[in-house]
Formats: C-alpha cells, structure tokens, sequence
C-alpha cells in the first residue's frame, strides 16, 4: 500500500474551466488525479486520452461524456427490427414517436389525442410528463407524482412536427383499442377508466411514466441481438440519420425542440459512425427534403416527412 499526502499532489489548471490535481504514484500503469470542471471542457472539440487506460468517476454535477469510439445510433436495419418486433408490444408507439419523429420519452408520454391534426397530420408538441418543481408526493394522487404535466425544457421545445404514414397509422390503431377499453369499463366501479386522452396508456387510461419503456425496450434488444444502446439513442439515430444527409443543424435543431444548434451538434449525431451503409436507401430521403432546405425559415417543421427513410426500407425487407 502507497500512502499519498495532499501536499505531494501537484495542480494543473488546463483552461479557465479545468483544474487538475495530481498524485504522482511512481507506477509504469497506474496513475491518479482528481479534476474540477466548472463549464464546458475542452472549449470546442474533444479531449482524449490515448496514453493509458483511464477511469472517470463523477463526484457530482450532470453533463455528457462521450468516449473515443463508442457507438452512439443505429443502423437503418437494427432500427427496422426493432420497428417489427416492437410491433405487438406495449412500447411500439413509443419507439415509432422516438426513431421518426426524434421525440423525448416525456414528450411522447404527454401527448394526447387532441394535439393530433388528423385532416393534415400533425401532431402539436405542448406538454410532458413528470415531476413539477416545487409540489411533493403526498401532494398529489397515487402513482402520479411523476406523471404530472409540465411545461416542456424551452420555448423552442413547442413546436409542430409532421407524422409519417406508419406512426399515423399506428396512432388510429391504438385510439381504437382506447374507445373498446373506454367502453368496455364504462361501468367498473372498482377500476374505471380513465379517459385522460393519452395516447401512450395503460388499458386502464392511465399515462405512462418515464421509466415504463426499460424493461420492454431492453426486452427487445435481448431478444433480436440488438446494440444495448440507451432508449434516448433513438432520438440520436434519428438526428444523424438527417445529419449524414447534409439537412442543416438548423432544421434538426428545431425539429429536436433545441434552444441551440450546438446542442444538437455535440449530442445528438454520431461522429464516429453515422450510417455508412445505407446511402442507396436514403436517397429518396435526400430528394425529398432539399426543397425544404432551400427555404430561409422553417415555422412549425411539418413539411419534414422523417419517415421516407425508415418507411421504405422497412417495406422492403418485409416484401
């Protein structure tokens, strides 16, 4: 055992927003050090270390670290086979409303019914789902706590998004079995329904929380040999899928619901590996969406149809 004083350390300031402090060990393959970041670093770019392996270790504070290398989205096959097994499965409109709409879980569990445009199909982005600041648990109902509606991340985040054929579809599916479970218990005393308008709930009407999707979606990826990649990297593979095609960070910004350009930019697109083998596939895409880039200014983002990708790949293979 090695017994390390602080006044052995040594102080490193490696930019006005990292301080490091060092405990030389004297090992070939071992060394320590503890660091200090008060904002973004480095500036601009990436920091990696190739000299040795290293362990992080997060004492506090929240943030994104994104490692040399990692796989970071999808690809357009792995994204149909989880669309197909998804299919029978109480989180398949959640997977459609992430991977062709680029929506947040929160986002997808607040929608209802009455922000859907059904003659143009749109679907108006107003709310999510969660816990609002400043009310406690035993404020409000059971099993609501983290269900309550609240005002969305930014003002950027209100924002009106086109609905692609198979996500539309599938929503008129679902409001059909929500009319026959709405009508089935119109009487139950001991449980009735709930008509809330959610079109993510349970048979009961009830909306979902945040955590509903873990263990169906890691059931999925299980099953079907898929990447074990965070539910959220559904919404990144839907960015670097737009991003690979030279669509503006602007329009993904704001059909992400971005404040800021750079946010979508560092993390919402795989640098390392954005879909190098689909681009046949996504040439329709391509043709589809230059007449939208060409405009100075895009208003409500409906005139995206995400789904041209997805959906014609998709019914190929099944054909």
């Amino acid at each position: 055992m090695k017994l390390l004083k602080f006044e052995q350390s040594q102080e490193f300031r490696n930019g006005d927003k990292c301080t490091v402090v060092e405990y030389p060990l004297d090992d070939k393959d071992i060394n320590f050090s503890t660091a200090v970041l008060t904002g973004r670093y480095p500036d601009e770019g990436y920091c990696v270390n190739e000299e040795c392996k290293e362990l992080i270790y997060v004492i506090d504070g929240k943030g994104t670290l994104n490692k040399k290398d990692e796989k970071k989205t999808y690809k357009i096959e792995e994204i149909v086979t989880l669309i197909k097994a998804s299919k029978d499965t109480p989180v398949y409109l959640h997977i459609l409303f992430a991977v062709l709409m680029g929506m947040r879980k929160s986002e997808i569990n607040g929608i209802k019914y009455t922000d859907i445009d059904y003659m143009h199909r749109k679907l108006y982005v107003q709310r999510q789902l969660g816990k609002k600041k400043g009310v406690k648990k035993e404020d409000v109902a059971v099993k609501t706590f983290t269900k309550q509606e609240v005002q969305l991340k930014s003002k950027s985040s209100y924002r009106i998004l086109d609905i692609p054929d198979l996500v539309f579809e599938a929503i008129l599916e679902e409001r059909k079995k929500y009319e026959a479970r709405k009508k089935r218990r119109i009487n139950d005393k001991t449980n009735p329904f709930q008509d809330l308008n959610f079109v993510c709930c349970s048979t009961y009407g009830r909306p979902r929380s945040r955590c509903f999707v873990f263990e169906h979606f890691k059931k999925l990826k299980e099953d079907n040999n898929l990447p074990n990649l965070a539910f959220h990297k559904l919404r990144t593979t839907y960015t670097t899928i737009l991003a690979k095609n030279d669509f503006s960070m602007k329009a993904i910004s704001q059909l992400l619901g971005h404040s800021s350009t750079m946010i979508t930019f560092e993390n919402y697109t795989d640098k390392n590996e954005i879909i190098q083998d689909c681009l046949e596939d996504l040439e329709p895409f391509i043709e589809r969406v230059i007449e939208s880039e060409e405009q100075p200014k895009i208003i409500d983002c409906s005139d995206i149809e995400t789904d041209i990708i997805m959906q014609e790949y998709y019914m190929s293979l099944v054909a």
